[in-house]
C-alpha cells in the first residue's frame, strides 16, 4: 500500500508487437534511475513512450507517458538504478502487471 493514489494494470503482452526495439511486447517505454522530487530525491521509473498501436497504446488513456512505475510483476521499481530496472522488465510475461502513480 502507498499513501497516495495508484492504479493497478494488467497488460497482456503481444508477441507480434515490434513497436519498441528491446521488444516487450506491450508498446511501452519505461526509463528507470531518475529522480523523483515527490519522493525526497530517490530514484524511480517512469514511462518514457507510449508507442503508437502498441499493447499500451490500447488502454483508452489507462496510461500515460509520465506516470511513475511503481511495480512490475510484483518487484518494486523505486530505488533501483537504469539497468536494474531494464532487467526487470526485460523479462518476458504473457501477463504483466504494474503498479503506477498517475
Amino acid at each position: 500500500n502507498y499513501p497516495f493514489p495508484t492504479k493497478r494494470i494488467l497488460i497482456t503482452g503481444d508477441p507480434k508487437d515490434r513497436t519498441v526495439k528491446a521488444g516487450n511486447n506491450i508498446g511501452l517505454k519505461i526509463v528507470g534511475g531518475k529522480v523523483i522530487p515527490e519522493a525526497g530525491g530517490q530514484m524511480g521509473a517512469y514511462v518514457a513512450a507510449i508507442y503508437p498501436g502498441g499493447v499500451a497504446d490500447q488502454l483508452h488513456g489507462e496510461l500515460q507517458e509520465g506516470d511513475q512505475v511503481l511495480e512490475w510483476n510484483g518487484q518494486q521499481l523505486t530505488g533501483k538504478t537504469f539497468e536494474e530496472v531494464q532487467q526487470i522488465i526485460s523479462h518476458k510475461n504473457g501477463e504483466i502487471e504494474i503498479v503506477i502513480r498517475p
